[in-house]
């Protein structure tokens, strides 16, 4: 759903009566972070604040990312709008622009704007103003089996052909007595937003955007087209149904030992823990492979969780002093803590804090892999907004409706030419 398609009618609603509130002061915080872990430490971390607030209230709301702008733009046309709500990256400004949130400068300060890390503070930035506090920073990356690498004598990949090659290898190793027991690679190929960020990544692997810096429309280069080429020869190497494929199924398939390959963020490793702890021996994170184009380049998707500050909630100075709690002492440790690596702390100092680096899956091997990868994927990452290198607000309500998953279905489903499916793609880039 595109916010700018009912936002006019939302805020003419917003203003209306609002509801008769409690003796208490209710702040109501919006989320996406359902994982159970999170959710717990989310209520006792409110509770603990609570305690030193009497008359003051936190109610959590959990969401799935499919419906989280529904479900907000909802209360805000029912006159009753969430103090907070997480927000992405990639739809933070159209918030913003429609004078849904306001600047969050102040708790930022509160905080300490200076242990920011500045090219993830400057994600949430435009017109000098602050719109979001941000909670984690995440990437994709590619994932692989140790074990069987070496068994296959594969190495690691570092382009396109060679994850190929591998996902190739592997697949012809997992059929036993012609069945197929392992596939050589995951792949999301689902109208949804993972589909939309690994085929974003893919295209920015072989130097290919959606836009130029002016806004004009790039996706029908070649290198795009090469890419959905890329994408349509892998899906040979993938279960059956990725038509389908999501961010839970892309997990999944590694973690129960379906597949080979994935992509994924850190959040990987904490499915493995839960479901196929041997695998935490094995698994390893690998940057992008570049593509075959003359800007090919290592590039992952990067992603920053934050919180917005709805501008016309109620409670505005208790919003403010709870955020801050919440994003500050041993809360943000613990926060982290609860999908580990996955969360990566956007300050300086938790990222150095030694109770931070104390996590148990860290220490596991596929842990220590990733630490020493993350700076490498976070350096060579980019937002999406800001493919081209400067922020284009439009990519987002671009993405928001499928631009690059209804372009790779076209291909994959309806046996288009990847030239012919991004031709189509253009026409909604104006």
């Amino acid at each position: 759903m595109q916010i700018r398609r009912i936002v006019a009618a939302c805020l003419g609603l917003m203003l209306a009566a609002a509801p008769a509130w409690a003796a208490d002061k209710v702040i109501r915080l919006m989320t996406t972070e359902t994982d159970p872990k999170t959710q717990a430490a989310l209520k006792a971390i409110i509770a603990e604040w609570e305690a030193g607030k009497p008359g003051v209230k936190v109610e959590p709301e959990f969401a799935s990312w499919s419906d989280i702008n529904k479900k907000l733009l909802a209360s805000i046309a029912a006159g009753d709008p969430p103090q907070i709500v997480t927000v992405h990256d990639f739809y933070i400004f159209e918030l913003a622009a429609n004078g849904l949130i306001r600047p969050v400068d102040d708790v930022v300060a509160k905080i300490g704007a200076d242990d920011f890390v500045p090219n993830i503070i400057a994600a949430y930035k435009r017109d000098g103003k602050t719109w979001g506090v941000p909670f984690s920073i995440g990437t994709n990356l590619l994932w692989y089996r140790t074990d069987l690498y070496e068994k296959h004598r594969l190495k690691a990949p570092t382009t396109w052909a060679e994850y190929e090659h591998n996902a190739k290898v592997l697949q012809e190793a997992g059929k036993v007595d012609g069945q197929q027991k392992t596939y050589g690679t995951a792949m999301s190929g689902g109208l949804n937003w993972f589909s939309e960020d690994s085929i974003h990544g893919w295209l920015w692997t072989n130097g290919a955007t959606i836009t130029d810096q002016a806004g004009k429309a790039t996706i029908a280069s070649k290198e795009a087209a090469d890419t959905l080429a890329f994408l349509k020869r892998l899906s040979a190497y993938a279960p059956p149904g990725i038509a389908t494929y999501a961010h839970a199924e892309m997990i999944n398939a590694f973690a129960s030992g379906a597949t080979a390959h994935t992509e994924f963020g850190f959040r990987v490793l904490n499915n493995i823990e839960r479901i196929n702890p041997k695998l935490l021996d094995v698994a390893a994170p690998v940057l992008y492979p570049k593509g075959p184009g003359p800007a090919a380049r290592h590039a992952t998707h990067l992603y920053l969780k934050g919180w917005a500050i709805l501008k016309d909630a109620k409670h505005q100075a208790e919003t403010a002093d709870f955020l801050a709690y919440l994003e500050t002492g041993d809360r943000k440790i613990r926060m982290m803590h609860t999908v580990p690596l996955h969360y990566w702390p956007p300050r300086k100092s938790v990222m150095a804090d030694p109770r931070f680096l104390q996590d148990p899956i860290m220490k596991s091997p596929a842990g220590q892999r990733s630490l020493a990868m993350i700076n490498d994927a976070i350096a060579t990452g980019v937002f999406a907004l800001q493919e081209s290198g400067t922020v284009q607000v439009k990519l987002g309500p671009l993405l928001e409706d499928r631009i690059l998953s209804k372009a790779f279905q076209r291909v994959l489903l309806e046996n288009r030419t990847p030239e012919d499916s991004l031709r189509i793609a253009a026409q909604s880039v104006k």
